[in-house]
């Protein structure tokens, strides 16, 4: 992969005065009209041809004066390297210029927080104008930006729909922190960046704005016009990912296109994709469910779901077969989801899936994955909990989503990729040591420097309960009260767990007896100014069972998600109305 310094002085602009003009103050607010004359240190518009640095059109930034973000504009008749922009702020000795303008952008101390979208437009031989962040500092007199993102530069054939970027698990944008002192990025939330345009890509170069990041390794995929081939490139070295620079990933070709798409490759059933298949049929609250053109993750047909908060229960989206069938050869439901217009609050969860079929009904709640982008969730099947009769999955009629939890907001909820999955943990008894790249945490002993803690009396490790017969966790839980049994891993400093995607474990009821009416335990997660949760619903009451829980869908409680200020996940039993459990636990581990 060759990297590409974006050369500072072949691209700053003159120094150009920047005047100051003070008018009146409004009687209001404090506000006088100024104007700063702007460069930026390397191309912003262009990266190809002559490399000249030029705003064009209407340009729109942030200015803080130290106590708001306020939006100065610039309109240009014609391309120039400097840029004379207006607007109102406070006198202040000095000032943060942020690029492009955001007006949820907030300033906080020495941090500015804003977004990098996840979700890029993409223009020939350059990049989303919104997605490449500039970030300059003003003491009234000039203002130069920098550019703070990576740039990842592919050059790709016609009728490419999308490009999609991952780097192994490791954060490349969504919301991010901007230290105004370094000018550097940190605390990105999505692990995949999308780079697409209204119809198909005419063949050419292109760029990706990602934050600064260390990767284990890049992966690139390219889908077609007809969602019907797929290119895909991985490099598997480690590397730095730094502003201000230019990594080319290369040239990908016409004839690297493979058969097929990007939907799932698993052994699975499709239950929806662009539209209902294999005699499904989709069902639910009237007029708050309809399959639209445009909204799916392909930008294709999709689920458009639309939500409130009147009420647990109160929307429902089901899937059913007219008569029953056997999917007792799959082993889990998964589904793709991204919340568009959102502004929900759930006190644990966005919904609950049940399951009903011939003398049986069975719930899943499922954990709200973060409001930005698509995420993927899975429901083991195994890991449905009982509600009442006895499970027979050669009787199965339906599955049904339920809106819960929500005390205050709505969300349009666009839903893609549904189906049944036969690939994954099928609950079978093959070895249980991970095979992922992961960090341990407890595997016979604890591992890695990370100690164990909770609720006194309450746990132990013993020899003869872990998946192996070896050491393992022994929790003992009874339905004392919400919180009342804790078991902790935490760390003695903080610790950078931004390369991990999930949190996993494996974990056994023994004499158990107990009753949840929602969920068994909550994981939450506590930093230095963070706290997130995740709420993991009980798999059923007999045999080993792999717990999963994705970082990214880790929900905040309250602060910002910053994985490299970490202190120690805390198990909580939850939900509980009666009843007791012995519970074993093995392998927990941090995976990549």
């Amino acid at each position: 992969m060759k990297k590409n310094m974006i050369i500072a002085a072949a691209l700053l602009a003159s120094a150009v005065a920047c005047t100051k003009e003070i008018e009146e103050p409004s009687a209001l607010d404090g506000k006088v009209q100024m104007s700063f004359a702007v460069s930026t240190e390397q191309t912003k518009t262009v990266l190809e041809g002559t490399n000249s640095t030029l705003w064009t059109g209407v340009e729109k930034l942030s200015i803080f004066d130290g106590e708001s973000n306020n939006l100065f504009a610039a309109e240009l008749a014609a391309p120039s390297p400097t840029a004379q922009f207006t607007g109102k702020a406070k006198e202040a000795q000095t000032y943060y210029a942020l690029y492009p303008y955001n007006s949820a952008a907030k300033l906080s101390g020495t941090t500015v927080s804003t977004e990098l979208p996840a979700a890029q437009t993409a223009v020939s031989g350059t990049f989303d104008p919104s997605a490449a962040l500039l970030f300059g500092v003003s003491d009234g007199t000039s203002v130069t930006l920098k550019n703070v993102t990576a740039m990842l530069k592919l050059t790709v054939p016609a009728n490419v729909t999308s490009i999609e970027v991952e780097g192994n698990g490791a954060a490349l944008a969504g919301n991010v922190n901007l230290n105004v002192e370094s000018a550097e990025l940190s605390g990105a939330t999505a692990s995949k960046v999308t780079l697409s345009g209204k119809g198909a890509l005419e063949a050419g170069t292109y760029y990706i704005a990602v934050a600064p990041a260390t990767v284990s390794g890049l992966s690139v995929k390219l889908i077609d016009s007809a969602n019907s081939k797929y290119i895909l490139r991985s490099v598997a070295d480690a590397r730095r990912l730094d502003a201000n620079t230019i990594y080319d990933m290369g040239e990908f070709n016409a004839s690297e296109w493979v058969a097929g798409s990007e939907q799932p490759k698993e052994d699975a059933q499709i239950i929806f994709d662009e539209a209902m298949q294999n005699g499904w049929i989709i069902g639910g609250t009237d007029g708050k469910y309809s399959i639209k053109d445009g909204v799916g993750k392909d930008v294709g047909n999709g689920i458009e779901w639309l939500l409130d908060a009147s009420g647990n229960w109160a929307r429902v989206l089901t899937f059913e077969l007219p008569a029953n069938t056997d999917i007792s050869g799959y082993t889990k439901l998964c589904f793709d989801i991204e919340y568009v217009n959102s502004s929900f609050n759930a006190t644990w969860n966005v919904f609950t899936n049940r399951v009903y079929g011939d003398g049986f009904e069975l719930f899943y709640h499922a954990t709200a994955p973060d409001k930005e982008g698509w995420h993927t969730v899975e429901m083991p099947l195994n890991d449905f909990t009982i509600q009442s009769g006895k499970k027979d999955w050669t009787k199965f009629k339906k599955f049904c989503f339920h809106t819960n939890g929500w005390n205050v907001g709505t969300a349009t909820v666009h839903i893609d990729n549904v189906r049944l999955v036969k690939s994954g943990d099928s609950g079978s008894s093959e070895p249980e040591q991970p095979k992922e790249d992961a960090q341990i945490i407890f595997d016979d002993a604890m591992q890695n420097s990370w100690i164990i803690g909770g609720t006194d009396g309450k746990y132990s490790i013993k020899d003869g309960v872990g998946k192996d017969v070896g050491n393992g966790i022994e929790w003992l839980l009874d339905a004392s009260g919400n919180w009342a049994r804790v078991l902790t891993f935490e760390l003695p400093a903080n610790t950078d767990i931004s390369g991990y995607t999930k949190l996993c474990f494996d974990i056994e009821y023994v004499n158990s007896s107990f009753n949840a009416t929602w969920n068994v335990f909550t994981n939450r997660v506590y930093g230095d100014g963070f706290e997130l949760f995740y709420h993991a619903t009980a798999p059923d009451k007999e045999g080993w069972h792999t717990v999963e829980m994705p970082l990214n869908d880790f929900t905040i409680q309250s602060g910002k998600k910053d994985w490299t200020k970490f202190k120690k996940f805390c198990f909580h039993t939850n939900g509980w109305n009666e009843g007791t459990a012995t519970v074993h636990i093995d392998n927990v581990r941090l995976v990549k």
